[in-house]
């Protein structure tokens, strides 16, 4: 049977046409054409570095444009008086190691949290804000040495930032507490003891009701009096924010009732958040940083 030399060079032809167009239609891994953005930011006094480079990125925030595929080796470096606490952001679990390996397969938004552990006792990221997801946040709850007593601290903190990234809209927020209280004493933390020299870290909880919190947001700088329920374990925390209004003070103040019982008082506070979460300003996350603040300096 004679063939057709022109049949035969026209198969040819097709065959190999369609090996280069499923070729550049392939996403492979040395397809570098596209670009995403990498968004960085620093929480307290640190910066981070392109540790494979070398070279100083940033000590506040910056946004690096990285070529798809790039593997950035990134890490986070501690102020003179600060340590390292946890990268948050696009990671599958939280990182207590500074340095990170980055692949760009889309964009990202990472945080470099940093502080000062010997005031740190729990800590983490924000996972959930307001029944959405698109968020990227960080929660440390600190004491002051200073004012350690035997089985509790007279004052506490809790520093919150969360920034909600739902389609276009950005929404900043950031809160700080001026005053935490449980009762007159400050009685905001409980614990359980393993024996008489240890503590058992894995009981740790913060509980606390929260007035006259301090707001800022993109729209605008004010102090605004709040009223804010939090529960905490080493696994997860729940906020609960609640506007200032009659309603919501005499729940505030009726809570306080109980805090002379460690029992009562965390039983009513968990109570508030699971009764009013779907109905006003609700934040759920993990508990990641964990530090004794009643060990011996």
């Amino acid at each position: 049977m004679k063939l057709n030399h022109k049949y035969f060079l026209t198969i040819t032809v097709l065959i190999l046409l369609a090996f280069v167009i499923s070729a550049c239609t392939s996403p492979g891994d040395t397809d570098f054409s596209r670009t995403y953005e990498l968004s960085l930011e620093v929480i307290d006094e640190g910066s981070i570095r392109d540790a494979g480079r070398d070279r100083f990125i940033t000590s506040s925030s910056r946004t690096l444009e990285l070529n798809r595929n790039t593997i950035i080796e990134l890490e986070a470096e501690p102020g003179i008086e600060n340590d390292f606490l946890f990268w948050v952001g696009d990671f599958d679990e939280l990182s207590g190691e500074p340095t990170q390996n980055i692949y760009m397969d889309n964009n990202k938004e990472l945080m470099a949290v940093f502080g000062n552990l010997n005031n740190i006792f729990m800590g983490g990221n924000i996972t959930e804000a307001w029944s959405h997801n698109n968020v990227i946040g960080y929660w440390k709850a600190l004491i002051d040495h200073e004012d350690l007593e035997e089985d509790e601290f007279s004052e506490g903190l809790l520093e919150l930032y969360v920034r909600e990234t739902s389609g276009t809209q950005r929404k900043y927020r950031y809160v700080f507490d001026k005053e935490v209280f449980a009762n007159n004493s400050g009685e905001i933390v409980y614990k359980t003891a393993t024996d008489e020299e240890g503590i058992d870290l894995a009981n740790f909880e913060y509980i606390a009701a929260i007035m006259r919190v301090e707001e800022n947001n993109y729209l605008d700088q004010r102090e605004l009096d709040r009223y804010m329920f939090v529960f905490s374990n080493t696994s997860y925390i729940e906020i609960l924010i609640l506007p200032d209004n009659p309603d919501y003070k005499e729940i505030f103040e009726d809570t306080l009732e109980f805090s002379s019982n460690s029992e009562r008082f965390k039983e009513e506070v968990r109570k508030i958040i699971f009764e009013y979460k779907n109905e006003e300003e609700y934040l759920r996350g993990k508990t990641f940083e964990v530090n004794d603040p009643f060990e011996t300096q």
